[in-house]
C-alpha cells in the first residue's frame, strides 16, 4: 500500500513501500485523527538494532499529535554491508526520493515536515537539504554525526535542535563543534547522566519531549501536551 492511500485512514500504522531508484524502501506510516504535521524517522539501515525503539519514539510522536515515517533507506541486501550505513551520498539520494514520494499528499494536507534523525543521517539531510527538494520546517538531530557533512553545517538554513547524553562525550564534543555554525534558529541541549538517548527510558522520554516542542515551534501547530505527558520512556 502506498503512503498516499494509508494518509486517508486515520489512526492507521501500517507498513508501506517507498519507492527509490528500481528499490523499493520499506517503511512504517502512522496517522493521529488530525494530524499536525509529518515526521520523517529516516534510518540507514533495514532492521537496526533501534528498530523497537524507534517504533516507540514514533508512537510517541502520534500521541502528541504527529503523522510519523519511520523510512528504511537501505534495502535488506545493502544493509548487509555494515559500511553502507554511513554512505552519506547514497543516504542523501535515498531520503530525497523518499521526500518526493511524500510531497503530493503533504500538500493536500497542508503538513509541514519535521525530521528526526541520528548518526549518518543526520549528515544526509544537510546533503539532501543543499541537494534537492527536502525542505523541513524543522529538524531535531540526536547523537548527529554532523563531522560527515562539516562543509554543509553552516549552508543550510533549516531550524535544528541537537541533543546528546552527557555521558556521550564524543557526540557532545561533536555537537559543540558544529553549533556555532548553524545559522537558522538552534539550540544545544545535553541531557545530564545519559548515554544512548533511544536505549535509556528517561532520556527517550526527554527526546520526545524536546523533539515535540521544537516541532511545534517551527511547523506552525503546538503540540498535544497530554499526549506528551502520557508517554512515559520505557
Amino acid at each position: 500500500m502506498s503512503p498516499a492511500s494509508a494518509l486517508f485512514r486515520p489512526r492507521s500504522e501500517e507498513a508501506v513501500r517507498l519507492p527509490a531508484a528500481g528499490l523499493e524502501l520499506e517503511g512504517r506510516l502512522g496517522l493521529p485523527p488530525t494530524p499536525r504535521g509529518l515526521i520523517l524517522l529516516p534510518q540507514a539501515a533495514s532492521a537496526n538494532r533501534f528498530g523497537l525503539r524507534l517504533g516507540e519514539l514514533a508512537r510517541a510522536l502520534r500521541l502528541a499529535g504527529y503523522a510519523t515515517l519511520i523510512a528504511d533507506l537501505l534495502s535488506e541486501e545493502e544493509d548487509r554491508h555494515y559500511a553502507r550505513r554511513f554512505e552519506v551520498p547514497l543516504l542523501a539520494d535515498r531520503l530525497l526520493r523518499v521526500s518526493t514520494s511524500l510531497r503530493a499528499w503533504r500538500e493536500e494536507w497542508e503538513l509541514g515536515l519535521g525530521v528526526l534523525a541520528t548518526s549518518s543521517v543526520a549528515a544526509a539531510a544537510l546533503r539532501a537539504a543543499r541537494d534537492g527538494s527536502l525542505d523541513p520546517g524543522a529538524w531535531v538531530f540526536w547523537e548527529a554525526r554532523l563531522d560527515l557533512a562539516p562543509d554543509l553545517v553552516s549552508e543550510i538554513s533549516v531550524p535544528t535542535l541537537l541533543l546528546s547524553g552527557a555521558r556521550n562525550v564524543t557526540l557532545t564534543r561533536l555537537h559543540a563543534e558544529a553549533y556555532p555554525r548553524l545559522t537558522a534558529p538552534k539550540d544545544l541541549l545535553v541531557l545530564p547522566g545519559a548515554m544512548c538517548l533511544l536505549e535509556e527510558g528517561a532520556a527517550r522520554a526527554e527526546l520526545v519531549r524536546c523533539s515535540a516542542d521544537w516541532f511545534g515551534r517551527f511547523l506552525g501547530s503546538r503540540p498535544d501536551r497530554r499526549g506528551v505527558e502520557e508517554f512515559d520512556g520505557l
